[in-house]
């Protein structure tokens, strides 16, 4: 399957306003990552990824080396409720 990335999550200004992400993009991309994004104004960082397999084994990686990662999945529009607006 092919990746289709959309632009730097680390280009310009973000690599200077969060330089500590520097170490834990390195230890994502190492560990299996293909890509790091930049979530909103950051600090968070993420990854997606084909499989649940691979995203546990990249966040059990991380575990071993210090991090706390998250792994979750996304849901498709038919298993997301909308909020009531009550």
């Amino acid at each position: 399957m092919r990746q289709v990335v959309a632009g730097s999550s680390f280009g310009g200004h973000a690599v200077v306003t969060f330089p500590s992400l520097a170490g834990p993009r390195a230890a994502m991309l190492g560990a299996g990552a293909a890509s790091v994004h930049l979530s909103g104004a950051g600090p968070a960082i993420f990854s997606l990824f084909e499989t649940e397999e691979s995203a546990i084994a990249v966040a059990n990686s991380l575990r071993d080396k210090g991090f706390t990662p998250f792994v979750a999945r996304s849901l498709i529009s038919a298993e997301a409720r909308p909020t009531p607006l009550i």
